[in-house]
């Protein structure tokens, strides 16, 4: 039997049942005028249960299944950065050429609002941050992606994260970056070409990861503020607010 087809059929013998049925009432009542009374009746509300079922009932599922999913990826979301996350923000931000400029833009995040998480989230969309690549730090970098490599891999087989439009953008791009540099046996000491290439490389992951860990961190805010000040600790940013 095709696909589908079983559905057509077992409409037609929904449809011939309901006739036989009015056949019935008719051979017993003969009254023709009381059925079509109850039929037209039923006809017209099918266009108000259609809303009610279709719009607004199959709305409200649809809105409580998509916060259920988007829990479930904020969950994921936070394995990822207790397991990976936080240290890779700390290895990236070694790199960047202009460091105390977001150091700036990230005071104070101890106390922040959520407008300021939303006027963080704005200025980090329009960040482009420089980076520099030599060094014994990028061999350090390189050693720590490729032991989570597999961690990684996991994630990116995880159904629910389609559902997050940034985060398997980041691991697709952090991903691409463990291949530039397994690749490359000789990355404390790369030309200036290669420097460059994984200077792009590391700027469009740095890019993602920042505006994540922002996200991540709005959320911890709002949904387990005990957590928060424990997780902005273990960041670079977070440490250097502590010593002030």
């Amino acid at each position: 039997m095709k696909t589908g087809a079983w559905r057509w059929i077992f409409g037609l013998a929904l449809v011939a049942l309901s006739g036989l049925v009015y056949a019935i009432h008719y051979a017993i009542f003969h009254d023709a005028h009381h059925i079509f009374i109850y039929m037209v009746g039923d006809i017209a509300f099918v266009p108000v249960e259609v809303l009610l079922v279709t719009l607004i009932l199959h709305e409200l599922l649809k809105r409580r299944e998509k916060k259920e999913m988007m829990e479930k990826v904020n969950m994921v979301i936070g394995v990822f950065f207790h397991e990976m996350g936080t240290e890779l923000l700390n290895l990236m931000t070694e790199f960047l050429a202009d460091r105390r400029a977001l150091e700036e833009r990230l005071e104070g995040m101890r106390d922040w609002t959520e407008a300021d998480f939303a006027r963080a989230a704005a200025e980090a969309s329009a960040f482009t941050p420089a980076f520099w690549c030599a060094g014994e730090n990028l061999v350090e970098l390189r050693e720590f992606l490729v032991r989570k490599r597999g961690f990684i891999v996991r994630l990116l087989v995880n159904p629910n994260l389609m559902e997050h439009e940034q985060f398997p953008r980041l691991l697709w791009s952090v991903t691409h970056i463990i291949d530039e540099l397994h690749m490359r046996p000789s990355v404390d000491k790369l030309c200036t070409l290669d420097g460059e290439h994984v200077a792009g490389d590391l700027r469009r992951a740095f890019h993602l990861l920042l505006s994540l860990w922002l996200s991540h961190m709005a959320h911890l805010k709002s949904a387990y503020p005990y957590m928060y000040p424990i997780a902005l600790a273990q960041t670079s940013f977070g440490r250097e607010t502590e010593e002030e």
